[in-house]
């Protein structure tokens, strides 16, 4: 596909440069990228490039904080649900603090999920936690720590983006964690969910998440957000499929004490729909 002259970068750059909140373009594509493994990882099938020739389009004609009609509709409905859900809690006399975990591949959505599911706790303290990899001391004291640290109090809400199957999936994957630690790994999930079950109102969702759209979050940030783009996003995308076995086998390990609900991200608004629908259902009195 022909390369966005010089010329025509400048010209994204300067079209958006100008005003009041306007979109900031990156025709350019981070350095990192140059990398054979990373280049060959983006490359596949050519979907990221796709996706970010129609985002660099869609900026020259400057129609990319223009939501289309779908969008602002889909966002109202799920803005309604969201309150729907407040309007409950509000309600309720449990006090219970609630943890609701969204989990996922790298580019499924998460924290943009996270921050539609916070209008539904308006009316309560709300908090959000980002995981990413663990700490150099995090064996220092036990694993689980950081995420116990991380825990909701009496009345509040937390919001996880990662979770602590997070170890049985990428430990494993990057060669850290071999069967018979994952097995722990899982068993001891399974113990702290079953300490913290009654005490704590758990909500746990996996974004299951096809590959056009996890090259359509990294074909994007390649345009508005390349700050926010890693070399592990691309060898992510590239080894999506065994990353998502993973993840389905932790699910089905991990879902007898609380149980885990996968979401099909295929459409975000009506994932979000679902994830809106379901918390309504599971923190009902």
């Amino acid at each position: 596909m022909r390369r966005l002259s010089l010329a025509l970068a400048v010209l994204l750059s300067a079209l958006f440069a100008a005003g009041a909140g306007a979109v900031e373009v990156h025709a350019k594509l981070p350095a990192f990228v140059k990398k054979a493994e990373i280049k060959q990882a983006r490359d596949e099938g050519g979907r990221i490039e796709r996706v970010r020739q129609d985002y660099l389009r869609r900026a020259k004609a400057g129609k990319l904080d223009r939501p289309s009609a779908k969008k602002r509709k889909g966002e109202a409905g799920l803005a309604k649900l969201a309150d729907e859900v407040d309007a409950m809690l509000a309600k309720s006399d449990d006090d219970r603090p609630i943890l609701v975990l969204v989990d996922g591949p790298d580019g499924a959505g998460k924290s943009s999920t996270m921050t539609r599911l916070k209008r539904a706790f308006a009316s309560r303290k709300v908090g959000e936690v980002h995981f990413g990899a663990p700490p150099k001391d995090a064996e220092q004291v036990h694993w689980v720590k950081r995420f116990i640290d991380a825990l909701p109090q009496k009345g509040g809400v937390m919001l996880w983006d990662r979770s602590y199957i997070g170890r049985a999936v990428y430990d494993v994957h990057y060669g850290f964690s071999d069967k018979q630690l994952r097995k722990q790994t899982l068993r001891e999930i399974r113990d702290l969910e079953g300490m913290l079950r009654d005490k704590v109102r758990i909500v746990k969702f996996y974004l299951d998440t096809p590959g056009k759209n996890l090259a359509k979050t990294i074909g994007k940030r390649e345009v508005l957000a390349p700050e926010k783009l890693a070399e592990s996003d691309y060898t992510s995308y590239r080894d999506r499929k065994a990353i998502k076995k993973l993840f389905l086998y932790a699910v089905r390990k991990t879902g007898r004490e609380v149980p885990w609900h996968v979401i099909d991200m295929s459409d975000r608004t009506d994932g979000r729909g679902d994830m809106l629908r379901i918390l309504k259902r599971a923190l009902a009195d």
